[in-house]
């Protein structure tokens, strides 16, 4: 590759020290990283990997979070009586989320995520799958500290969850400053070479850009490839008309959005209260809280809180919730257009002029 820093980690500062402060303070620990798919997880996990091997000399090792009772990976390289790192990846992600296999260890160092084209299997099962490899791995080797990373919280104990938000401040939502997503895409334009490098007067269009496309890396990163077809001004008409637009690369336009079936996949997890609110809140254009919704005081926080871990609505402003524009389109009519890939073509204007 090109030696160049992953743009999935632009603005996750705080989160990667908090994930690394959580699995070296103190003894043995199991931490949790949950989030909505492109968000940046296995990123994510990969650069915390990295650092704690780097910084406490621990070996690393990486597996699927899939029923494996012998573990016949680390059976065979993890040590006995010291502390090594495992990176529980869910099989979920591993499989159906393109461009997400690697977490950079060294070869050898971990089971791959399974044969490409393997069935992903749902949130339910990957959870399931996981808490029995940390009960197994707790058992055997108690020195062990596991980063279980996946789409929703499994069903075990952990010592510390973190859920992966967008890249979106609190005040994203009206606010004009650039913001972590705003300084993401412009990268990721930027790499295309000096030609459709971004200008300063386009600051103010990228932004509100950028926040259409829910601060979702793997959105962002795809939106980029837009601008040697179009100036910013356009695809920001284009993204205001229709956000899921511009999610995919111009050579896959025409399918179904990646995010949209992501969003399809994680609705149709969820409890009954978590999906009830989702259906309530699709039908809403303003942030709302969970006062408001239609649920009793603990439904609803119950609720919030698995919504949040999944990463299917995010903050905006101090006390305010959003759903993704993908979750809203998973919840809406609009959904059967969509994944019946009728989701308009958008033709830029502005090809002759922006070479």
């Amino acid at each position: 590759m090109s030696g160049q820093p992953d743009l999935s980690l632009y603005g996750r500062a705080r989160e990667a020290a908090e994930l690394y402060a959580a699995l070296t303070d103190g003894g043995p620990r199991t931490v949790e990283l949950t989030g909505f798919a492109g968000v940046g997880k296995t990123a994510l996990a990969r650069e915390v990997a990295l650092w704690t091997g780097r910084e406490t000399g621990w070996p690393v090792h990486r597996i699927a979070a899939r029923p494996a009772p012998g573990l016949p990976h680390l059976a065979a390289h993890a040590p006995e009586n010291r502390p090594f790192l495992l990176v529980l990846d869910s099989p979920a992600d591993a499989a159906g989320e393109a461009g997400e296999a690697a977490l950079g260890v060294p070869e050898g160092a971990g089971e791959g995520p399974g044969a490409p084209g393997a069935a992903v299997p749902s949130v339910v099962e990957a959870g399931a799958a996981g808490a029995q490899v940390v009960e197994a791995v707790g058992e055997r080797w108690p020195k062990a500290r596991i980063l279980l990373v996946g789409r929703a919280p499994a069903p075990v104990r952990v010592d510390h969850r973190l859920a992966l938000a967008p890249l979106l401040p609190l005040a994203a939502c009206g606010a004009d400053a650039p913001d972590p997503a705003y300084e993401l895409l412009t990268a990721a334009v930027g790499r295309l070479g000096p030609s459709v490098h971004p200008r300063s007067a386009d600051g103010p269009r990228i932004a509100e850009l950028a926040r259409l496309l829910d601060g979702l890396p793997r959105s962002l990163e795809a939106a980029a490839h837009w601008f040697p077809l179009a100036p910013p001004g356009e695809l920001l008409e284009a993204a205001r008309a229709h956000p899921l637009l511009l999610t995919e690369p111009p050579w896959r336009q025409g399918g179904v959005p990646g995010c949209v079936r992501a969003a399809v996949r994680a609705v149709a997890e969820l409890p009954d209260a978590p999906a009830r609110l989702l259906s309530w809140a699709a039908g809403r254009e303003r942030p709302w809280t969970p006062a408001e919704a239609p649920l009793s005081r603990w439904e609803a926080g119950r609720a919030v809180r698995d919504l949040l871990a999944r990463g299917l609505v995010h903050r905006c402003g101090p006390d305010g919730l959003r759903l993704l524009t993908a979750v809203t389109a998973a919840v809406s009519p609009l959904q059967e257009s969509i994944t019946a890939a009728k989701l308009p073509a958008f033709v830029p204007h502005g090809i002759s002029h922006h070479n």
